[in-house]
């Protein structure tokens, strides 16, 4: 896909990678796995958050991505943006209880879904190197 990206994405992107692929001898590195982009609605942070799932992969640093996003809509814009970067399919849930596990999808579910699928998601984690991105937490 071509994506021509702003100034922010490019200075974003690089102290993202930075930041999740530095190997640290500090003890504390199990906290150094969080990252906040904060940006105006419609700056594209969906598509950054792509490519840099992208680069993940590329890099095996990542075998599959959960995305929480507040509405069905933008679930549906986050697996259309998500395979168009990644040409991976993504699960679409936005309430169903299911064995997601079983899956072997990246997973993009609603807001309101977490509560039924936390366990499911849990078991993803742990079995996989997953990248969490929560939308509009």
């Amino acid at each position: 896909m071509i994506f021509r990206e702003r100034e922010w994405q490019t200075k974003a992107r690089e102290k993202c990678l930075k930041w999740f692929l530095e190997k640290s001898t500090n003890q504390n590195f199990i906290n150094k796995n969080k990252f906040l982009v904060n940006a105006a609605p419609a700056s594209g942070k969906t598509k950054f958050s792509c490519s840099i799932a992208r680069i993940l992969f590329d890099q095996n640093e990542i075998e599959r991505v959960i995305v929480i996003a507040p509405t069905d809509h933008v679930v549906k814009q986050w697996a259309k943006d998500f395979y168009d970067f990644t040409n991976k399919p993504m699960t679409r849930m936005t309430g169903q209880n299911c064995a997601l596990e079983n899956y072997g999808f990246d997973i993009c579910a609603s807001w309101q879904s977490v509560k039924n699928l936390s366990g499911a998601f849990q078991k993803i984690c742990q079995k996989n190197k997953c990248l969490v991105i929560c939308d509009e937490q």
